[in-house]
């Protein structure tokens, strides 16, 4: 009983993934999130993007 006990538990560990991978993971995507949000600032901010219309334009049907 022991023994399966202790396989077990060194199949749990090694299961797990190292902290250096969760690191990385978490950096790859806090540099996407980064350019992700400079993209549509940079979108936002150009001057000749087209005007939303006049929410209050009449409408002619």
């Amino acid at each position: 009983m022991l023994r399966y006990m202790e396989g077990h538990q060194l199949t749990h560990r090694a299961a797990t993934p190292p902290l250096s991978a969760s690191i990385w993971v978490l950096a790859v995507l806090g540099i996407g999130a980064l350019l992700g949000i400079g993209t549509a600032a940079a979108l936002l901010a150009r001057k000749d993007r087209p005007l939303p219309d006049d929410p209050d334009e009449p409408l002619f049907i």
